[in-house]
Protein backbone atom coordinates (compact mmCIF):
# COMPACT_ATOMS: atom_id res chain seq x y z
CA UNK A 1 0.00 0.00 0.00
CA UNK A 2 1.36 3.39 -1.23
CA UNK A 3 1.92 6.48 1.24
CA UNK A 4 0.81 9.98 0.48
CA UNK A 5 2.34 13.04 2.11
CA UNK A 6 -0.49 15.71 1.07
CA UNK A 7 1.46 19.10 1.26
CA UNK A 8 0.30 22.40 2.25
CA UNK A 9 0.14 25.24 -0.08
CA UNK A 10 3.23 27.24 1.85
CA UNK A 11 5.23 23.52 1.31
CA UNK A 12 3.84 23.44 -2.48
CA UNK A 13 5.05 27.14 -3.46
CA UNK A 14 8.38 26.70 -1.78
CA UNK A 15 9.52 23.29 -3.52
CA UNK A 16 8.16 25.06 -6.63
CA UNK A 17 10.44 27.83 -6.16
CA UNK A 18 13.61 25.85 -5.80
CA UNK A 19 12.74 23.85 -8.50
CA UNK A 20 12.87 26.96 -10.36
CA UNK A 21 16.45 28.21 -9.03
CA UNK A 22 17.63 24.80 -9.53
CA UNK A 23 16.40 25.04 -13.17
CA UNK A 24 18.08 27.93 -13.61
CA UNK A 25 21.20 27.52 -12.42
CA UNK A 26 21.24 24.58 -14.55
CA UNK A 27 20.62 27.01 -17.47
CA UNK A 28 23.26 29.44 -16.27
CA UNK A 29 25.57 26.47 -15.76
CA UNK A 30 24.67 24.75 -19.30
CA UNK A 31 25.12 28.17 -21.59
CA UNK A 32 28.80 28.65 -19.60
CA UNK A 33 29.82 25.23 -20.85
CA UNK A 34 28.59 25.87 -24.47
CA UNK A 35 30.35 28.83 -24.39
CA UNK A 36 33.46 27.09 -23.57
CA UNK A 37 33.06 24.17 -26.04
CA UNK A 38 32.59 27.36 -28.77
CA UNK A 39 36.02 28.62 -27.32
CA UNK A 40 34.06 32.08 -26.00
CA UNK A 41 36.34 33.28 -22.95
CA UNK A 42 34.72 36.97 -22.56
CA UNK A 43 31.48 35.87 -21.13
CA UNK A 44 30.46 38.22 -18.11
CA UNK A 45 30.05 36.15 -15.28
CA UNK A 46 28.69 39.46 -12.97
CA UNK A 47 25.24 38.37 -14.53
CA UNK A 48 25.31 35.62 -12.36
CA UNK A 49 25.78 37.04 -9.11
CA UNK A 50 21.72 35.86 -8.14
CA UNK A 51 22.41 32.72 -9.21
CA UNK A 52 26.29 31.82 -8.66
CA UNK A 53 26.71 28.46 -6.95
CA UNK A 54 29.85 25.98 -6.75
CA UNK A 55 29.57 24.62 -10.72
CA UNK A 56 29.42 28.32 -11.89
CA UNK A 57 32.44 29.16 -9.94
CA UNK A 58 34.23 26.07 -11.11
CA UNK A 59 33.12 27.42 -14.58
CA UNK A 60 34.39 30.73 -13.77
CA UNK A 61 38.01 29.45 -12.46
CA UNK A 62 38.45 27.10 -15.73
CA UNK A 63 37.43 29.95 -17.81
CA UNK A 64 40.03 32.26 -16.46
CA UNK A 65 42.95 29.73 -17.34
CA UNK A 66 41.73 29.30 -20.30
CA UNK A 67 42.18 32.32 -20.99
CA UNK A 68 45.78 32.55 -19.63
CA UNK A 69 46.72 29.31 -21.88
CA UNK A 70 45.24 31.05 -24.75
CA UNK A 71 47.04 34.19 -24.08
CA UNK A 72 49.93 32.31 -23.54
CA UNK A 73 49.38 30.48 -27.07
CA UNK A 74 48.52 33.85 -28.86
CA UNK A 75 52.23 35.09 -27.25
CA UNK A 76 54.59 32.21 -28.15
CA UNK A 77 52.42 31.96 -31.83
CA UNK A 78 53.23 35.85 -32.75
CA UNK A 79 57.07 35.24 -31.24
CA UNK A 80 57.16 32.34 -33.71
CA UNK A 81 56.29 34.20 -37.00
CA UNK A 82 58.03 37.21 -35.48
CA UNK A 83 61.70 34.81 -35.49
CA UNK A 84 60.79 32.92 -39.20
CA UNK A 85 60.13 36.75 -40.74
CA UNK A 86 63.43 38.50 -39.31
CA UNK A 87 65.32 34.86 -40.25
CA UNK A 88 63.62 35.83 -43.78
CA UNK A 89 64.88 39.29 -43.97
CA UNK A 90 68.51 37.70 -42.91
CA UNK A 91 68.26 34.95 -45.61
CA UNK A 92 67.35 37.70 -48.82
CA UNK A 93 69.82 40.60 -47.44
CA UNK A 94 72.80 38.41 -45.94
CA UNK A 95 74.87 40.27 -48.38
CA UNK A 96 73.37 43.75 -48.38
CA UNK A 97 73.96 46.14 -45.40
CA UNK A 98 71.54 48.67 -46.00
CA UNK A 99 68.62 46.60 -47.66
CA UNK A 100 69.01 43.99 -44.25
CA UNK A 101 68.77 47.20 -41.78
CA UNK A 102 66.00 48.83 -43.11
CA UNK A 103 64.20 46.01 -43.72
CA UNK A 104 64.85 45.06 -39.99
CA UNK A 105 63.42 48.27 -38.76
CA UNK A 106 60.33 48.09 -41.20
CA UNK A 107 59.33 44.66 -39.64
CA UNK A 108 60.31 46.32 -36.30
CA UNK A 109 57.72 48.84 -36.18
CA UNK A 110 54.95 46.39 -38.03
CA UNK A 111 55.58 43.38 -35.54
CA UNK A 112 55.56 46.12 -32.64
CA UNK A 113 53.17 48.31 -33.86
CA UNK A 114 55.42 51.14 -32.88
CA UNK A 115 54.99 54.88 -33.21
CA UNK A 116 58.95 55.52 -33.60
CA UNK A 117 61.79 53.32 -34.80
CA UNK A 118 65.74 53.71 -35.23
CA UNK A 119 68.61 51.86 -35.90
CA UNK A 120 72.00 53.41 -35.13
CA UNK A 121 74.75 51.09 -36.22
CA UNK A 122 78.49 51.30 -34.79
CA UNK A 123 80.54 53.45 -36.30
CA UNK A 124 83.90 51.98 -37.57
CA UNK A 125 85.71 55.48 -37.99
CA UNK A 126 85.43 55.71 -34.90
CA UNK A 127 86.54 52.13 -33.20
CA UNK A 128 82.84 51.99 -32.29
CA UNK A 129 82.45 54.52 -29.83
CA UNK A 130 79.53 56.24 -31.67
CA UNK A 131 76.77 56.03 -33.21
CA UNK A 132 75.35 56.70 -36.92
CA UNK A 133 71.37 56.88 -37.65
CA UNK A 134 70.84 54.23 -40.09
CA UNK A 135 67.39 53.78 -40.60
CA UNK A 136 64.06 55.33 -39.00
CA UNK A 137 60.67 55.40 -38.84
CA UNK A 138 58.37 58.75 -37.72
CA UNK A 139 62.07 60.62 -36.66
CA UNK A 140 61.19 63.66 -34.93
CA UNK A 141 64.10 64.07 -32.41
CA UNK A 142 64.27 67.32 -30.74
CA UNK A 143 66.95 67.06 -27.97
CA UNK A 144 69.51 65.05 -29.83
CA UNK A 145 69.11 66.45 -33.30
CA UNK A 146 72.31 65.15 -35.04
CA UNK A 147 72.27 61.48 -36.58
CA UNK A 148 75.97 60.83 -34.73
CA UNK A 149 75.93 60.50 -30.96
CA UNK A 150 79.28 59.42 -28.84
CA UNK A 151 79.46 56.95 -26.76
CA UNK A 152 78.00 58.27 -23.26
CA UNK A 153 76.38 60.97 -24.58
CA UNK A 154 72.23 60.89 -23.75
CA UNK A 155 70.05 57.63 -23.36
CA UNK A 156 71.81 56.14 -26.83
CA UNK A 157 75.28 57.09 -25.82
CA UNK A 158 74.99 55.72 -22.66
CA UNK A 159 73.45 52.24 -23.85
CA UNK A 160 76.42 52.26 -26.25
CA UNK A 161 78.73 52.48 -22.89
CA UNK A 162 76.77 50.32 -20.68
CA UNK A 163 75.53 47.09 -23.10
CA UNK A 164 73.06 47.06 -21.71
CA UNK A 165 68.84 47.43 -22.21
CA UNK A 166 66.75 50.48 -21.03
CA UNK A 167 63.40 50.81 -20.44
CA UNK A 168 62.33 53.73 -19.73
CA UNK A 169 57.96 54.64 -18.71
CA UNK A 170 57.96 58.22 -18.51
CA UNK A 171 60.22 59.44 -21.44
CA UNK A 172 62.28 62.98 -21.00
CA UNK A 173 60.16 65.72 -22.00
CA UNK A 174 60.87 67.08 -25.73
CA UNK A 175 63.00 63.57 -26.13
CA UNK A 176 60.86 62.28 -29.09
CA UNK A 177 57.78 63.85 -30.60
CA UNK A 178 55.84 61.82 -33.07
CA UNK A 179 55.09 64.13 -36.16
CA UNK A 180 51.40 62.96 -37.95
CA UNK A 181 48.23 65.31 -39.92
CA UNK A 182 46.69 65.69 -36.44
CA UNK A 183 49.54 67.44 -34.65
CA UNK A 184 52.57 66.49 -32.75
CA UNK A 185 52.21 64.17 -29.38
CA UNK A 186 54.94 62.59 -27.23
CA UNK A 187 55.32 58.81 -26.43
CA UNK A 188 55.15 57.46 -23.24
CA UNK A 189 57.31 54.43 -23.37
CA UNK A 190 60.76 53.88 -24.82
CA UNK A 191 62.92 50.85 -25.32
CA UNK A 192 66.34 50.97 -26.26
CA UNK A 193 68.54 48.13 -26.61
CA UNK A 194 71.87 47.20 -27.89
CA UNK A 195 72.62 44.74 -30.54
CA UNK A 196 76.08 42.94 -29.12
CA UNK A 197 78.10 39.77 -29.85
CA UNK A 198 79.85 38.58 -26.91
CA UNK A 199 80.56 42.33 -25.04
CA UNK A 200 81.18 44.28 -28.92
CA UNK A 201 78.05 46.17 -29.78
CA UNK A 202 77.49 46.87 -33.31
CA UNK A 203 73.95 48.42 -33.54
CA UNK A 204 71.34 50.25 -30.88
CA UNK A 205 67.65 50.19 -31.15
CA UNK A 206 65.31 53.03 -29.84
CA UNK A 207 61.37 52.16 -29.96
CA UNK A 208 59.02 54.44 -29.11
CA UNK A 209 55.18 53.86 -28.57
CA UNK A 210 52.35 55.47 -26.64
CA UNK A 211 51.89 52.29 -25.13
CA UNK A 212 53.52 50.05 -23.12
CA UNK A 213 55.75 47.04 -24.25
CA UNK A 214 54.83 43.45 -22.70
CA UNK A 215 57.74 41.90 -21.01
CA UNK A 216 57.49 39.23 -24.33
CA UNK A 217 57.69 41.74 -26.34
CA UNK A 218 61.02 43.64 -24.58
CA UNK A 219 62.19 39.76 -24.65
CA UNK A 220 61.46 39.41 -28.46
CA UNK A 221 63.57 42.72 -28.94
CA UNK A 222 66.44 41.58 -27.37
CA UNK A 223 66.59 38.15 -28.96
CA UNK A 224 66.12 39.45 -32.52
CA UNK A 225 68.63 41.97 -31.57
CA UNK A 226 71.21 39.44 -31.12
CA UNK A 227 70.74 38.09 -34.64
CA UNK A 228 71.01 41.58 -35.88
CA UNK A 229 74.03 41.73 -34.25
CA UNK A 230 75.52 38.47 -35.54
CA UNK A 231 74.12 39.09 -39.18
CA UNK A 232 75.67 43.00 -39.53
CA UNK A 233 78.63 41.89 -37.87
CA UNK A 234 79.18 38.92 -41.04
CA UNK A 235 78.23 40.85 -43.54
CA UNK A 236 80.89 43.45 -42.69
CA UNK A 237 83.35 40.80 -42.16
CA UNK A 238 82.66 39.26 -45.39
CA UNK A 239 82.46 42.76 -47.27
CA UNK A 240 86.13 43.16 -46.17
CA UNK A 241 87.03 39.75 -47.57
CA UNK A 242 85.63 39.83 -50.90
CA UNK A 243 87.71 43.41 -50.98
CA UNK A 244 90.86 41.82 -50.50
CA UNK A 245 89.62 39.36 -52.66
CA UNK A 246 89.54 41.45 -55.60
CA UNK A 247 92.90 43.60 -54.77
CA UNK A 248 94.32 40.14 -54.72
CA UNK A 249 92.78 39.46 -58.14
CA UNK A 250 93.95 42.85 -59.65
CA UNK A 251 97.39 42.26 -58.42
CA UNK A 252 97.31 39.01 -60.22
CA UNK A 253 96.06 40.10 -63.63
CA UNK A 254 98.59 43.06 -63.65
CA UNK A 255 101.86 40.44 -62.68
CA UNK A 256 100.17 38.79 -65.20
CA UNK A 257 100.37 41.10 -67.92
CA UNK A 258 103.87 42.15 -66.57
CA UNK A 259 105.20 38.71 -67.29
CA UNK A 260 104.02 39.04 -71.08
CA UNK A 261 105.60 42.10 -71.10
CA UNK A 262 108.77 40.69 -69.94
CA UNK A 263 108.64 38.02 -71.75
CA UNK A 264 108.48 40.62 -75.13
CA UNK A 265 111.21 42.82 -73.72
CA UNK A 266 113.11 39.23 -73.43
CA UNK A 267 112.78 38.50 -77.06
CA UNK A 268 113.85 42.03 -78.14
CA UNK A 269 116.72 41.62 -75.56
CA UNK A 270 117.42 37.90 -77.23
CA UNK A 271 116.69 39.24 -80.93
CA UNK A 272 119.66 42.43 -79.47
CA UNK A 273 122.36 39.93 -78.24
CA UNK A 274 122.00 37.89 -81.96
CA UNK A 275 122.46 40.98 -83.91
CA UNK A 276 125.42 41.91 -81.96
CA UNK A 277 127.20 38.27 -82.68
CA UNK A 278 125.99 38.94 -86.55
CA UNK A 279 127.94 42.33 -86.59
CA UNK A 280 130.86 42.50 -84.22
CA UNK A 281 132.14 45.27 -85.75
CA UNK A 282 129.32 47.68 -84.95
CA UNK A 283 129.33 46.59 -81.18
CA UNK A 284 129.48 49.85 -79.66
CA UNK A 285 126.67 51.18 -81.74
CA UNK A 286 124.81 48.16 -80.52
CA UNK A 287 125.90 48.49 -76.71
CA UNK A 288 124.53 51.52 -76.55
CA UNK A 289 121.24 50.72 -78.30
CA UNK A 290 120.86 47.95 -75.99
CA UNK A 291 121.19 50.57 -73.14
CA UNK A 292 119.03 52.64 -74.78
CA UNK A 293 116.55 50.00 -74.87
CA UNK A 294 116.31 48.15 -71.51
CA UNK A 295 116.39 51.59 -69.99
CA UNK A 296 112.71 51.92 -71.53
CA UNK A 297 111.91 48.70 -69.95
CA UNK A 298 110.07 49.36 -66.32
CA UNK A 299 111.25 46.15 -64.41
CA UNK A 300 115.52 45.91 -63.38
CA UNK A 301 117.26 44.52 -66.11
CA UNK A 302 121.16 43.74 -65.17
CA UNK A 303 123.81 41.91 -66.57
CA UNK A 304 126.86 40.11 -64.81
CA UNK A 305 130.09 38.18 -65.30
CA UNK A 306 131.18 34.77 -64.37
CA UNK A 307 132.63 36.89 -60.81
CA UNK A 308 129.49 38.35 -60.03
CA UNK A 309 130.40 42.03 -61.16
CA UNK A 310 127.71 43.68 -62.59
CA UNK A 311 128.57 44.93 -66.07
CA UNK A 312 125.61 46.78 -67.07
CA UNK A 313 122.53 48.06 -65.63
CA UNK A 314 119.09 49.64 -66.65
CA UNK A 315 117.57 52.54 -65.24
CA UNK A 316 114.46 50.70 -63.34
CA UNK A 317 117.99 48.46 -62.01
CA UNK A 318 119.48 51.64 -60.77
CA UNK A 319 116.54 53.14 -59.08
CA UNK A 320 115.26 50.05 -57.14
CA UNK A 321 119.04 50.38 -55.75
CA UNK A 322 118.82 53.92 -55.05
CA UNK A 323 121.94 54.75 -57.04
CA UNK A 324 123.43 55.90 -59.81
CA UNK A 325 124.71 54.02 -62.68
CA UNK A 326 128.25 54.26 -62.04
CA UNK A 327 127.79 53.52 -58.64
CA UNK A 328 126.60 49.87 -59.71
CA UNK A 329 128.93 48.92 -62.19
CA UNK A 330 132.13 46.59 -61.40
CA UNK A 331 130.46 46.41 -58.04
CA UNK A 332 129.33 43.08 -56.38
CA UNK A 333 126.02 42.20 -54.36
CA UNK A 334 127.87 42.13 -51.75
CA UNK A 335 127.71 45.79 -51.97
CA UNK A 336 124.19 46.31 -52.10
CA UNK A 337 122.95 43.77 -49.93
CA UNK A 338 122.49 43.48 -45.92
CA UNK A 339 121.07 40.29 -45.43
CA UNK A 340 124.00 37.19 -45.53
CA UNK A 341 121.38 34.73 -46.26
CA UNK A 342 120.27 36.79 -49.44
CA UNK A 343 123.01 37.13 -50.54
CA UNK A 344 124.14 33.27 -50.43
CA UNK A 345 120.94 32.58 -52.33
CA UNK A 346 122.27 35.29 -55.10
CA UNK A 347 125.24 33.52 -55.05
CA UNK A 348 124.15 30.19 -55.12
CA UNK A 349 122.08 30.91 -58.26
CA UNK A 350 124.37 33.20 -60.47
CA UNK A 351 126.81 29.71 -60.31
CA UNK A 352 124.20 27.55 -61.24
CA UNK A 353 122.85 29.41 -64.16
CA UNK A 354 127.18 29.99 -65.30
CA UNK A 355 127.99 25.95 -64.90
CA UNK A 356 124.53 24.75 -66.13
CA UNK A 357 124.34 27.33 -69.26
CA UNK A 358 120.27 26.92 -68.83
CA UNK A 359 118.00 29.60 -67.41
CA UNK A 360 117.16 29.39 -64.09
CA UNK A 361 113.72 31.27 -62.76
CA UNK A 362 113.41 32.04 -59.16
CA UNK A 363 109.60 32.43 -58.08
CA UNK A 364 110.29 34.57 -55.21
CA UNK A 365 113.81 36.42 -53.83
CA UNK A 366 114.01 37.53 -50.64
CA UNK A 367 116.10 40.93 -50.60
CA UNK A 368 117.32 43.59 -47.81
CA UNK A 369 119.27 46.45 -49.22
CA UNK A 370 121.85 48.36 -47.78
CA UNK A 371 118.73 51.23 -46.88
CA UNK A 372 117.41 48.67 -45.10
CA UNK A 373 114.28 48.16 -46.95
CA UNK A 374 112.53 44.55 -47.91
CA UNK A 375 111.55 43.69 -51.13
CA UNK A 376 110.53 40.56 -52.88
CA UNK A 377 111.30 39.70 -56.23
CA UNK A 378 110.71 37.15 -59.19
CA UNK A 379 113.95 36.76 -60.63
CA UNK A 380 114.44 35.05 -63.85
CA UNK A 381 118.41 34.67 -64.78
CA UNK A 382 119.53 33.67 -68.61
CA UNK A 383 123.01 32.40 -69.65
CA UNK A 384 124.36 34.07 -73.09
CA UNK A 385 127.87 34.41 -74.22
CA UNK A 386 129.97 37.14 -74.69
CA UNK A 387 131.61 36.73 -78.61
CA UNK A 388 134.92 38.66 -77.58
CA UNK A 389 135.97 36.98 -74.83
CA UNK A 390 133.91 33.89 -75.07
CA UNK A 391 132.98 34.29 -71.24
CA UNK A 392 129.40 33.29 -69.86
CA UNK A 393 127.42 36.20 -68.82
CA UNK A 394 123.99 36.26 -66.88
CA UNK A 395 121.14 38.90 -68.19
CA UNK A 396 118.68 38.94 -65.14
CA UNK A 397 115.21 40.73 -65.14
CA UNK A 398 113.23 41.10 -62.16
CA UNK A 399 109.75 42.00 -61.12
CA UNK A 400 109.21 43.04 -57.40
CA UNK A 401 105.96 41.11 -56.31
CA UNK A 402 106.35 42.65 -52.31
CA UNK A 403 102.93 44.27 -52.94
CA UNK A 404 101.51 41.57 -54.46
CA UNK A 405 102.34 38.83 -51.73
CA UNK A 406 101.47 41.51 -48.56
CA UNK A 407 97.83 42.05 -50.39
CA UNK A 408 98.05 37.72 -50.35
CA UNK A 409 99.22 37.73 -46.50
CA UNK A 410 96.50 40.71 -45.31
CA UNK A 411 94.10 38.08 -47.18
CA UNK A 412 95.11 35.08 -45.38
CA UNK A 413 95.35 37.27 -42.15
CA UNK A 414 91.64 38.28 -42.35
CA UNK A 415 90.71 34.73 -43.38
CA UNK A 416 92.61 33.44 -39.91
CA UNK A 417 91.09 36.66 -37.94
CA UNK A 418 87.51 35.67 -39.20
CA UNK A 419 87.41 31.50 -38.72
CA UNK A 420 88.90 32.57 -34.60
CA UNK A 421 86.55 34.72 -34.32
CA UNK A 422 84.14 32.73 -35.17
CA UNK A 423 85.53 30.02 -33.28
CA UNK A 424 84.70 32.36 -30.34
CA UNK A 425 81.46 33.39 -31.44
CA UNK A 426 81.08 29.60 -30.98
CA UNK A 427 82.39 28.85 -27.79
CA UNK A 428 80.64 32.16 -26.49
CA UNK A 429 77.09 30.30 -27.08
CA UNK A 430 78.52 27.32 -25.47
CA UNK A 431 79.07 29.47 -22.42
CA UNK A 432 75.54 31.24 -22.80
CA UNK A 433 73.87 27.57 -23.55
CA UNK A 434 75.26 26.75 -20.60
CA UNK A 435 73.46 28.88 -18.29
CA UNK A 436 70.48 27.93 -20.38
CA UNK A 437 70.51 24.88 -19.94
CA UNK A 438 70.62 25.06 -16.49
CA UNK A 439 67.80 27.15 -16.22
CA UNK A 440 65.64 25.36 -18.31
CA UNK A 441 66.46 22.01 -16.68
CA UNK A 442 64.89 23.73 -13.13
CA UNK A 443 61.89 24.74 -14.81
CA UNK A 444 61.54 21.07 -16.15
CA UNK A 445 62.14 20.09 -12.69
CA UNK A 446 59.06 22.50 -11.51
CA UNK A 447 56.81 20.61 -13.70
CA UNK A 448 57.65 23.15 -16.41
CA UNK A 449 57.18 20.34 -19.07
CA UNK A 450 56.61 22.82 -21.84
CA UNK A 451 60.23 23.42 -21.38
CA UNK A 452 61.60 19.74 -22.47
CA UNK A 453 61.62 21.07 -26.42
CA UNK A 454 63.61 24.17 -25.55
CA UNK A 455 65.89 21.62 -22.84
CA UNK A 456 66.73 19.35 -25.97
CA UNK A 457 67.24 21.97 -28.60
CA UNK A 458 69.33 23.79 -26.25
CA UNK A 459 72.01 20.16 -25.30
CA UNK A 460 72.06 19.27 -29.21
CA UNK A 461 73.12 22.93 -30.11
CA UNK A 462 75.86 22.88 -27.15
CA UNK A 463 76.56 18.85 -28.03
CA UNK A 464 77.25 20.52 -31.82
CA UNK A 465 79.24 23.37 -31.15
CA UNK A 466 81.86 21.18 -29.11
CA UNK A 467 81.84 18.92 -31.84
CA UNK A 468 82.77 21.68 -34.42
CA UNK A 469 85.07 23.15 -31.93
CA UNK A 470 86.87 19.47 -31.54
CA UNK A 471 86.42 18.13 -35.06
CA UNK A 472 86.22 21.57 -37.12
CA UNK A 473 83.27 22.58 -39.80
CA UNK A 474 80.47 25.51 -40.58
CA UNK A 475 78.36 25.80 -37.03
CA UNK A 476 74.73 25.83 -37.03
CA UNK A 477 72.34 29.14 -37.05
CA UNK A 478 75.80 31.00 -37.98
CA UNK A 479 75.89 32.69 -41.76
CA UNK A 480 79.53 32.22 -42.92
CA UNK A 481 81.34 31.00 -45.71
CA UNK A 482 84.35 29.76 -43.83
CA UNK A 483 85.11 26.91 -41.68
CA UNK A 484 86.25 26.48 -38.64
CA UNK A 485 89.58 24.11 -37.70
CA UNK A 486 90.03 21.14 -36.37
CA UNK A 487 91.26 22.23 -33.27
CA UNK A 488 95.20 21.57 -32.90
CA UNK A 489 97.18 20.08 -29.37
CA UNK A 490 97.06 23.56 -28.26
CA UNK A 491 93.34 23.39 -28.27
CA UNK A 492 92.67 20.26 -27.29
CA UNK A 493 92.91 20.12 -23.56
CA UNK A 494 91.15 22.83 -23.40
CA UNK A 495 88.08 21.06 -25.02
CA UNK A 496 88.25 18.22 -23.67
CA UNK A 497 87.82 20.21 -19.91
CA UNK A 498 84.91 21.66 -21.20
CA UNK A 499 83.81 17.61 -22.95
CA UNK A 500 84.69 15.99 -19.76
CA UNK A 501 82.31 18.35 -17.56
CA UNK A 502 79.78 18.44 -20.67
CA UNK A 503 78.75 14.55 -20.23
CA UNK A 504 77.92 14.71 -17.06
CA UNK A 505 75.85 17.29 -17.02
CA UNK A 506 74.02 16.20 -20.63
CA UNK A 507 73.70 12.79 -19.02
CA UNK A 508 71.92 14.55 -15.63
CA UNK A 509 69.55 16.99 -18.23
CA UNK A 510 68.92 13.74 -19.91
CA UNK A 511 68.26 11.83 -17.00
CA UNK A 512 65.84 14.49 -15.98
CA UNK A 513 63.89 14.86 -19.40
CA UNK A 514 63.37 11.17 -19.26
CA UNK A 515 61.81 11.21 -15.80
CA UNK A 516 59.22 14.07 -16.78
CA UNK A 517 58.40 11.93 -19.74
CA UNK A 518 57.66 8.61 -18.52
CA UNK A 519 56.34 10.97 -15.18
CA UNK A 520 57.74 8.28 -13.08
CA UNK A 521 58.06 8.25 -9.27
CA UNK A 522 61.55 9.50 -9.70
CA UNK A 523 61.99 12.16 -7.63
CA UNK A 524 65.09 11.31 -5.90
CA UNK A 525 66.86 11.50 -9.56
CA UNK A 526 65.84 14.31 -10.43
CA UNK A 527 66.83 16.46 -7.32
CA UNK A 528 70.33 14.48 -7.78
CA UNK A 529 70.36 15.35 -11.52
CA UNK A 530 69.39 19.00 -10.96
CA UNK A 531 71.61 19.79 -7.93
CA UNK A 532 74.92 18.37 -9.91
CA UNK A 533 74.27 20.71 -13.25
CA UNK A 534 73.88 23.91 -10.23
CA UNK A 535 76.92 22.09 -8.73
CA UNK A 536 78.76 21.86 -11.81
CA UNK A 537 77.52 24.78 -14.51
CA UNK A 538 79.88 27.49 -12.99
CA UNK A 539 82.87 24.69 -13.63
CA UNK A 540 81.56 24.42 -16.80
CA UNK A 541 81.63 28.37 -17.25
CA UNK A 542 84.91 29.25 -15.83
CA UNK A 543 86.30 26.14 -18.96
CA UNK A 544 84.21 27.74 -21.39
CA UNK A 545 86.09 30.91 -20.62
CA UNK A 546 89.15 29.98 -20.34
CA UNK A 547 88.72 28.05 -24.44
CA UNK A 548 87.46 31.64 -25.20
CA UNK A 549 90.30 32.97 -23.90
CA UNK A 550 92.81 30.57 -25.31
CA UNK A 551 90.82 31.35 -29.35
CA UNK A 552 92.03 35.15 -28.57
CA UNK A 553 95.29 34.57 -27.68
CA UNK A 554 95.91 32.08 -31.01
CA UNK A 555 93.98 34.68 -32.79
CA UNK A 556 96.88 36.97 -32.10
CA UNK A 557 100.00 34.91 -32.19
CA UNK A 558 98.66 33.92 -35.83
CA UNK A 559 98.62 37.71 -37.21
CA UNK A 560 100.88 37.51 -40.21
CA UNK A 561 103.97 39.35 -40.31
CA UNK A 562 104.12 41.64 -43.65
CA UNK A 563 107.86 41.81 -43.24
CA UNK A 564 108.81 38.28 -43.26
Amino acid sequence: MINYKFLSSKEYKLLVEENNNLKSKLLDANELVQNLIDDKLDFDFSSLNSNKNILTDTLENLTEKLKKIQKEQIQRKWIADGLSIFSEIQKKHADDLDGYVNKFNAALVKMLNVNHSCIYLASEKTNSNSLELAASHAFNRKKFDRKNILIGDGLLGQCLLEKETLYIKNIPENYISISSGLGEATPNYLLIVPAKVLSEVFAVIEIARFDNLQTYEIEFVEKIAETFAYTIKNIKSTKNTLNLLKESQILTEDLKSTEEEMRQNLEELTATQDEMIRKQNEIDVKSSLLSLTIDTIPYPIFIKNNLGFYTLVNKAQSDFLGLKKDQIINKKDDDFVNDKNDLEKIHKTDKEVIDTKKELELPLQYVTLHNGKKHILKTKKIPFVDSFTNETLILGISIDVTEKISAEKRQQNEKNITINNLAIDVAGRQRMLSQKIAFLAELVVKNKLEKIPNLKNALTLFEHSLTILKNGGVPNDMSSELEINKADDELLPFIQNVEAIWKEVKMAANEIINAKNENANSSEIVENSIQFIENNVDNLLQHSDKLMKKYSQISKNNIVNFDN
